[in-house]
């Protein structure tokens, strides 16, 4: 049994009963899942925003009814993809090491399980983590980061040599060019700016990434 150092919290679902994200059960005993989702109520960044920390109670209680399955679109991943829910991760906010190491250690957990970890929060600080224990794991990855800032940890762990900088990829973002803009370039990571978004389709969106990322 690979136990998980996670907090079931079951505060939020007292009306619903003991349901996780996508209506997925909560579990403790991580073993044999092919998706794991957990709750990542912290943030790296000194915002002071109340998102991370509250936002995962928010989508277990009010995003049901979905599931694994879209009848609008016959996909029903319920039966080949088995899933659960870890609750919420324990974080030491004593020092921002000793949440990193929290979110490390989590992740690794995960991990060793075989399993592909689905984190709800957090914010761009947080994945360095998660990317570090999944490259002890599997070796360089292609990273590709969502955002309206350039990733800092992208960056981070693009410097320590811990992903496939060729294949990574910096989608949607508004700002951080200036101050990130020249490390990227030189670490050789490509950049998909907002701006460049503007004037594709999402199908062009896709393909750019399916590119990049090239059977990483």
């Amino acid at each position: 049994m690979v136990k998980c150092p996670f907090k079931l919290n079951f505060d939020d679902l007292k009306d619903r009963g003991p349901t996780g994200f996508l209506e997925t059960p909560m579990v403790d005993d991580i073993n044999g899942y092919d998706i794991l989702f957990a709750a990542l109520p912290y943030e790296c960044d000194e915002t002071a925003k109340p998102g991370s920390r509250k936002g995962s109670a928010y989508f277990r209680r009010d995003i049901f009814g979905f599931g694994f399955c879209d009848q609008g679109l016959d996909i029903d991943m319920a039966h080949s993809v088995k899933s659960g829910d870890c609750g919420d991760l324990i974080i030491d906010d004593s020092s921002k090491a000793a949440a990193e190491k929290c979110i490390y250690t989590a992740e690794k957990a995960i991990a060793s399980t075989g399993a592909c970890s689905f984190m709800i929060g957090g914010d761009d600080k947080t994945s360095y983590g998660q990317i570090k224990a999944c490259y002890e794991k599997y070796g360089k990855m292609a990273v590709i980061h969502f955002g309206g800032s350039v990733s800092s940890a992208l960056v981070r762990v693009a410097e320590e040599d811990m992903c496939d900088n060729a294949s990574s990829l910096e989608v949607g973002i508004r700002n951080g060019m200036s101050q990130y803009g020249g490390r990227l370039e030189k670490l050789g990571i490509d950049v998909l700016t907002a701006s460049d978004m503007d004037y594709m389709k999402f199908s062009d969106v896709g393909s750019a990434i399916k590119k990049n990322v090239s059977g990483k």
